[in-house]
């Protein structure tokens, strides 16, 4: 057996960002890169958090099945979070494992580190090969907004996903404007 014992602390870590949407297990895996963009070595933890709709609860710890593809003879290990040295410029991919199992999980990611740190995350759809990307959002106080370009061309949809890191609540307000500018939609 190969235990990993993750440390109470890490000194200078950083909360850097999340990435407010994934889904696991049953028909989906969601693949996490993380990438030191430092010229020394970076120290990350990486956090799994469960939605408001699955058994673990909004903000709680969400244990998943995990590879890591670059590191293939550990195996799958189980838990909510991770640590990890990057070395300069360097990449680390932490996969969901255990398709089949129900029912399907979601949550967000957090992500904090000692230096800086860019990442995304992925998110596949066995049955019809779906995939959308979460990019690492970062963790700028009250960011002024940002903008989701979509077109939906032949009735493609698309949804949006959130994730307040903070322990207090927060209203979110949107615009939906057409290719034009137009403000066709709003609300909180």
């Amino acid at each position: 057996f190969t235990i990993d014992q993750q440390a109470a602390s890490i000194p200078g870590l950083n909360f850097i960002g999340s990435m407010p949407h994934i889904a696991a297990e049953e028909n989906w895996t969601t693949m996490f890169t993380m990438v030191n963009n430092t010229s020394s070595p970076n120290q990350v933890r990486f956090s799994l958090f469960g939605s408001n709709i699955d058994a673990s609860g909004s903000g709680n710890a969400l244990q998943l099945p995990l590879n890591l593809p670059q590191q293939p003879a550990l195996g799958v290990l189980v838990g909510a979070s991770l640590d990890n040295t990057l070395s300069p410029f360097a990449s680390w991919v932490v996969s969901t494992a255990g398709q089949g199992i129900t029912p399907v999980q979601t949550g967000s990611a957090q992500v904090s580190a000692t230096g800086a740190l860019g990442g995304f995350a992925v998110f596949h759809r066995y049955s019809d090969a779906q995939e959308a990307v979460v990019p690492l959002t970062p963790a700028t106080p009250n960011p002024p907004s940002y903008l989701l370009a979509f077109d939906n061309t032949n009735g493609i949809v698309t949804s949006a996903a959130v994730a307040n890191v903070s322990p207090q609540a927060a209203n979110i307000g949107y615009i939906i404007r057409d290719d034009t500018g137009t403000q066709i939609g709003s609300g909180t």
